[in-house]
């Protein structure tokens, strides 16, 4: 298809509208209300065009070019005239009732209309009269509203409809009273709700921790990855100085898209508050600050003492957030001094040595193709809500039937909620159920588990499960496509990294006889509620080691703490949910005497005569790729695996009557970083327990 733009000839594709072409060429075409993962609304009218067509009239009215699909043969004129004084127009119309507070704007060197007024406004108005005003909404604590300068694009309107579920933003009004308003004056309860302070194109939503602390010229810029949760999302985070003021997402369209989760957003308060700034060492009931050289002399001596009289057995504990550096000289540094005896928090009842029980198996953008898909005990709303984005665009693009075992949850699509009993899902692996004669009708069927269900009492596990599937024909035919219609989805980081590294789980005992062996553990960045309760049980018999770069509870009753670094201050490497290679960037110094992660392990190795054969970041990126092959793979394409490789026997379940429930799960309190941020912590008091958004703990 061939159009005509300022009188040169272009050839596009068909389909695509007016504004698409001219940006895909290099047009410049100005806009407010259009965006592209939201639907078409044109009601700005600041993407005019002139548009003639060869055998017919010429139009003399403007039209707008986000609404219009191009044809063959379009004379399409961007820069004539009347184009011009359309615009103008428009925006003269546009800041009708706009207030004049740009210096005191948050949306200030970074807002839409202040540039296209610069650039396609009249130097000067003629309205005289009194501007309207409007009041400002409350949304929440994380939302701040300014709705005088609302220019009512709705993008506010279509992201809630359309992306987050949540038909809570409309228009009221009509005329000169028309505004954008809640339906009902309560807060704005979604897990994704900041992404409307980004689409906002002027200053009227705000982010409200943000408010009055810095500009966008006093900022630097780094782009990075999130990692308090399996997606990795692409961010990008603004520091001044050496403080963090805010994050936002960046563009990844296979990871997650324009969007990031109020947790990953507003979580950068926490990566600074109750920092470990210094290596401590316990003497009774008091810490005392030592240099790095004495807390290493300390730590070698007794560990080496303990190695010669073989009288030690060293366990270690890893963050589910943990990076591969830190993995891969921790493995070694263990493996070095005789024992092999570490697993990850939370998870001690998943078997690492099958690649299905950490990854998952198809591409995230895959989700969205799906026509079928059926969830055990997993609630991706507060596990993944990126995840609930796709499966939400499948539901409204597919019409995909979403089936559910486990109790009824709050999710913003249609559902069926099959049974909360375990009986009766048993009775669909076995091919029982009339859900299986849709599994066997859907052409792109997804099964999906979380790691919730290693919490079940009767040891429930994926590979249990994994193999009762494999022993019916009903689902063998379609496993045999290749299809891996039966997915786990790890909801953190460090399980995926930990499974392609080999760490081994095992589960926690009390520790009773220990006359003849001292048990010591190596604590990275634990803050889980079990372990802490199960070494304040244990803290007389047991010796703990704890680095970490937040001081928690676990830090109080540990014997020696190191400080650590956090995501942002480390070049580090993660996979993500898919296995698809992530890097961190370094956004900023860590403070005061913290060090990376893995350099204090191989600090302390050096110290008890056993060093490892590398000391720098270099040589132990080649000793990661001796062990994961896969991180050589930097284009990020798509990983095979057979199936049937990782199949075992039959095992027979033996299973309880307990139901089928999420774990203890809030959203926004995870973790160490998550847990001493204050402005998540605020959100958790307003939102959580006013909305019931815990799930139930068992």
């Amino acid at each position: 298809m061939f159009i005509f733009i300022n009188n040169k000839k272009y050839e596009t594709k068909k389909g695509l509208t007016i504004l698409q072409i001219c940006n895909s060429l290099g047009f410049e075409i100005p806009r407010f209300c259009y965006h592209e993962k939201l639907t078409i609304a044109g009601n700005c009218r600041m993407c005019l065009v002139e548009i003639s067509r060869p055998k017919g009239p010429v139009k003399i009215k403007p039209s707008a070019s986000c609404a219009i699909t191009s044809l063959d043969g379009f004379f399409i004129h961007t820069n004539t005239i009347l184009v011009k004084k359309a615009r103008e127009s428009v925006l003269e119309f546009l800041l009708l009732n706009h207030p004049l507070d740009c210096p005191i704007c948050d949306q200030g060197g970074e807002c839409d209309l202040q540039d296209q007024t610069l650039i396609y406004g009249n130097d000067r108005g003629r309205f005289y009269e009194t501007k309207r005003t409007v009041n400002d909404k409350l949304l929440g604590p994380l939302i701040k509203t300014s709705m005088n300068r609302c220019i009512h694009c709705t993008r506010c309107v279509r992201f809630g409809k359309e992306i987050a579920g949540i038909n809570f933003l409309g228009t009221e009004g009509r005329g000169f009273s028309s505004e954008i308003a809640p339906y009902i004056n309560d807060f704005l309860y979604s897990e994704i709700s900041g992404n409307i302070i980004d689409l906002c194109p002027v200053g009227a939503l705000t982010s409200k921790p943000y408010s009055f602390k810095a500009r966008p010229w006093e900022l630097r810029s780094v782009e990075t990855i999130d990692v308090l949760d399996s997606i990795c999302s692409s961010i990008r985070v603004d520091i001044r100085g050496n403080d963090i003021m805010r994050i936002i997402p960046r563009t990844n369209e296979d990871v997650n898209e324009d969007w990031i989760t109020d947790k990953t957003r507003f979580c950068y308060d926490g990566l600074d508050k109750q920092r470990i700034q210094k290596p401590l060492l316990k003497l009774g009931i008091q810490f005392f600050n030592l240099s790095w050289k004495s807390i290493f002399f300390w730590l070698g001596e007794k560990l080496l003492s303990l190695k010669n009289n073989n009288h030690y057995i060293l366990n270690c504990i890893i963050s589910k957030n943990i990076e591969i550096e830190t993995l891969v000289v921790l493995k070694d540094f263990v493996n070095k001094l005789g024992s092999s005896f570490t697993w990850i928090e939370t998870c001690y009842k998943l078997n690492m040595d099958l690649v299905y029980s950490y990854t998952f198996f198809r591409r995230i953008a895959e989700i969205e193709k799906g026509d079928l898909f059926i969830f055990f005990g997993f609630n991706p709303r507060l596990e993944l809500p990126l995840i609930n984005i796709r499966l939400r665009k499948a539901v409204k693009n597919n019409s995909a039937i979403i089936f559910i075992f486990g109790h009824t949850m709050n999710l913003t699509y249609k559902f069926y909620n099959i049974s909360n009993n375990i009986k009766n899902f048993m009775l669909f692996i076995e091919g029982k159920s009339l859900i299986c004669r849709k599994l066997l009708k859907s052409q792109n069927p997804f099964i999906l588990q979380t790691d919730s269900t290693l919490y079940r009492k009767d040891n429930f596990s994926m590979n249990h499960l994994k193999n009762y599937l494999n022993s019916f024909l009903l689902l063998l035919k379609i496993i045999v496509k290749d299809k891996f219609i039966f997915n786990n989805i790890p909801t953190t980081t460090g399980i995926i990294n930990a499974g392609e590294i080999g760490f081994y789980n095992k589960v926690l005992k009390e520790q009773n006889n220990l006359k003849e062996k001292c048990y010591i553990y190596y604590l990275v960045n634990i803050n889980e509620k079990k372990l802490i309760s199960f070494f304040s049980r244990n803290k007389d018999k047991c010796f703990l080691i704890c680095q970490g770069h937040t001081g928690t509870e676990m830090t109080s009753i540990s014997n020696v703490v190191l400080p650590g670094s956090n995501f942002i201050e480390q070049k580090l490497t993660y996979l993500n949910i898919e296995q698809r290679v992530q890097h961190s960037n370094f956004v900023k110094t860590p403070p005061f005497l913290a060090k990376a992660d893995w350099s204090i392990l191989v600090s302390i190795s050096c110290f008890i005569n056993n060093q490892l054969k590398y000391n720098k970041l270099q040589d132990l990126k080649l000793r990661i790729l001796q062990i994961t092959p896969i991180l050589r793979n930097t284009k990020n394409t798509k990983q095979t695996h057979k199936f049937f490789y990782y199949l075992k026997e039959r095992f027979i379940l033996i299973l309880n009557n307990y139901p089928i429930l999420s774990p203890f799960f809030n959203f926004y309190d995870t973790d160490a970083i998550t847990k001493t941020s204050k402005i998540l912590s605020l959100v958790s008091k307003k939102f959580v327990k006013n909305r019931n958004y815990y799930t139930y703990e068992f």
